[in-house]
């Protein structure tokens, strides 16, 4: 019986501590809990961030897109063969013919192609005011060049040169 006396003389003292152990093991099991969450919402934070610097750089992309569409789009086709035959500043050559050919719509973009025909006495004009409508603002694609040698009536020896060019501007579509 001394064993059922000391059970009950702490009897409230092993009761306590078994409510401590308790409190303790359910504390531990909380903050684990809570420890789990805090790293899920650490990754889910980090995550977010990534996906808002991601859709940033999207925005600037577009934006981007979007300048580049107003300036390909700003230029009027009607006014193209003038800009081509304002490029045309060397005295060398001569505009024979120049004509806007049916638009293509081809994926995103149309394309309104031109032949333009001019004669020069040199390869080298040809080639400069090549470079010149390559290197425009307005985006000038040339496809294709035919340059034939043409001896003049008049005098044999003096050979020009004329060269059938197709000239390609381009507007996006909407």
């Amino acid at each position: 019986m001394d064993t059922f006396e000391g059970i009950g003389k702490y009897k409230n003292k092993i009761l306590n501590i078994g409510v401590i152990l308790f409190a303790l093991f359910l504390a531990n099991n909380i903050y684990k809990n809570q420890t789990r969450n805090i790293a899920f919402l650490t990754e889910k934070k980090t995550a977010e961030i990534q996906k808002k610097d991601i859709l940033d750089k999207i925005s600037q992309y577009e934006k981007r897109v979007d300048a580049y569409k107003r300036f390909i789009n700003t230029k009027d086709v009607n006014l193209t063969m003038n800009n081509l035959i304002a490029l045309i500043d060397d005295p060398a050559i001569k505009i024979i013919s120049i004509k806007p050919n049916r638009e293509q719509g081809v994926g995103i973009y149309i394309k309104y192609p031109f032949d333009l025909v001019i004669e020069t006495n040199s390869y080298h004009a040809l080639a400069k005011f090549i470079n010149k409508v390559e290197n425009h603002p307005d985006v000038y694609i040339i496809e294709s060049a035919d340059i034939k040698p043409v001896s003049e009536l008049q005098d044999k020896d003096t050979i020009k040169l004329v060269a059938y060019l197709k000239i390609t501007t381009v507007l996006l579509k909407e």
